[in-house]
């Protein structure tokens, strides 16, 4: 029976086995948190380059899951089809 790579997990992780990453879809934000460390805003990351970097993570990082990040990623507009993606 052969053993199938994708299915192991395996700690500590490694580049190659990492049960969780994540994408950073905006670096807007509505709030005014006092300890927030961004000061350089870019906006909205295109919806393709944020399914293309969650496509190359699970190839690089054999991940499980995926954490969406960023300023507040509730309020970028594709939201919804990045959680569907």
């Amino acid at each position: 029976m052969p053993i199938q790579r994708a299915r192991l997990y395996k700690f500590p992780w490694s580049r190659s086995d990492n049960p969780g990453s994540w994408v950073e879809v905006t670096d807007a934000c509505d709030l005014d948190c006092r300890g927030c460390y961004r000061h350089r805003l870019e906006g909205h990351r295109p919806v393709e380059e944020v399914k293309s970097d969650i496509l190359s993570c699970q190839k690089l990082t054999n991940c499980s899951r995926v954490s969406i990040a960023g300023g507040e990623p509730l309020i970028y507009p594709q939201i919804v089809e990045v959680v569907r993606f």
